[in-house]
């Protein structure tokens, strides 16, 4: 969650020093993320073919084609 914040902080920052300091924040993320994704033994393949799968859909689409928690 706090990479996610930072991340978030970060792309409130005008010009080439918030452009530089959100680069680095997402690259945070983006590892953070990608040694979660080991720890539970869930290939990036996996990640890839989700993306694909929202692929030319709205964020409103997306979430309506969502099964409801129980």
């Amino acid at each position: 969650m706090e990479e996610a914040a930072e991340v978030v902080e970060a792309s409130d920052e005008p010009g080439d020093a918030g452009r530089e300091h959100l680069v680095k924040e997402v690259a945070d993320l983006v590892f953070h993320t990608a040694v979660l994704l080991g720890y539970r033994d869930i290939e990036w393949d996996a990640v890839e073919a989700e993306l694909d799968r929202r692929s030319g859909l709205s964020g409103i689409a997306e979430k309506a084609a969502r099964k409801p928690k129980s």
